[in-house]
């Protein structure tokens, strides 16, 4: 495609490459790369409309929309589906080779491709009806599905997998980051946007959380692109992040992460008031508690303010003297 200065533009210009995660087709990043050129403004905005119209054409166009609109998603399941092929095949590159488990794998867009690329495939669907749809139409001798609860099944149905590649129902990332942390597992998933912020959250920040700590200490984190809404269907109030989850060897022991999640429920506080605040959780412990914390440099310190391995620290040398405490007193 010519424009009138005689330049070319059906190729990009310099230094605008699409990223590895790049979902859009030929005529779609043609129209993109027209946007980003040097063009009149008038030219801008028709070119906008263009891929703005385009782009709502292909979705509504798009065979899974047509089919989950006759299936109903199931909100109380939170249900919103994967409509582009184009990022399940991506998210499928980290399977290549691979024994993969997958969560909550709806109509099989992802599944497909995992099917593809994957050594092994166990996907599990507790909606009864997608699980008859998987089985019916989902033709690969190295995938095993399964209809139930993914978090109720026994750890030796996950023997052997390597990763977790997923679009994980919003209503089940907190349980699935906790499973994962458990089983030490790597991952690729697709979550909330705003959950995924809360996890990648900076000390000292708004959304720093317990999921902020526990992430930091059980993996490395990574941000590998954000997925618009439209590319969901239903489309759901918010855009979506896919990250990518490395286990770090380091190990967090029980009785810290029930400390962690104590201290996090008053991150605003003390530490030392923080403990206090807990008195009535802690009973008996409380005093060994508090005695602990008295003793250390951060008792004075405001609990959102110290570092996820901070936190680690205190958190094990209170639940020591709980512990310890525990014993003296028996």
């Amino acid at each position: 495609m010519s424009l009138p200065n005689g330049k070319n533009y059906n190729k990009p210009r310099e230094g605008f490459e699409p990223s590895a995660f790049c979902f859009m087709d030929h005529r779609l990043y043609t129209m993109q790369t027209l946007y980003h050129a040097e063009l009149p403004r008038q030219r801008k905005y028709t070119i906008h409309f263009l891929l703005q119209t385009y782009k709502i054409y292909t979705f509504a166009m798009n065979e899974y929309v047509a089919r989950i609109k006759e299936l109903k998603s199931k909100k109380k399941l939170g249900q919103n589906f994967l409509v582009n092929g184009s990022i399940a095949e991506s998210e499928s590159e980290y399977a290549k080779g691979r024994a993969v488990v997958e969560l909550g794998p709806g109509l099989g867009i992802l599944t497909t491709e995992l099917c593809k690329r994957a050594k092994s495939v166990v996907s599990i669907e507790k909606d009864k009806r997608l699980f008859e749809i998987l089985g019916n139409e989902l033709n690969c001798k190295n995938t095993k599905l399964i209809n139930g609860d993914f978090f109720k099944q026994p750890d030796k149905v996950f023997k052997g997998c390597e990763i977790m590649v997923s679009n994980i129902p919003y209503n089940m990332s907190s349980k699935t980051i906790a499973w994962l942390q458990r089983m030490h597992m790597e991952a690729l998933l697709c979550v909330q946007k705003e959950f995924a912020e809360h996890m990648l959250a900076e000390p000292g920040t708004k959304r720093y959380s317990k999921l902020s700590v526990i992430t930091s200490l059980s993996f490395n984190a990574y941000n590998m692109m954000k997925v618009p809404r439209n590319n969901f269907y239903p489309v759901p109030k918010v855009d979506s992040v896919i990250l990518y989850l490395k286990p770090k060897a380091i190990a967090i022991s029980e009785e810290a992460l029930n400390v962690i999640t104590l201290i996090m429920e008053h991150k605003k506080k003390l530490l030392r008031n923080a403990i206090s605040d807990s008195k009535s959780f802690l009973g008996k412990d409380y005093m060994y508690a508090i005695s602990a914390v008295e003793s250390m440099g951060e008792r004075d310190s405001r609990v959102f303010e110290l570092s996820p391995t901070q936190l680690a620290s205190v958190s094990e040398k209170v639940a020591i003297a709980i512990k310890e405490g525990g014993k003296v007193q028996s």
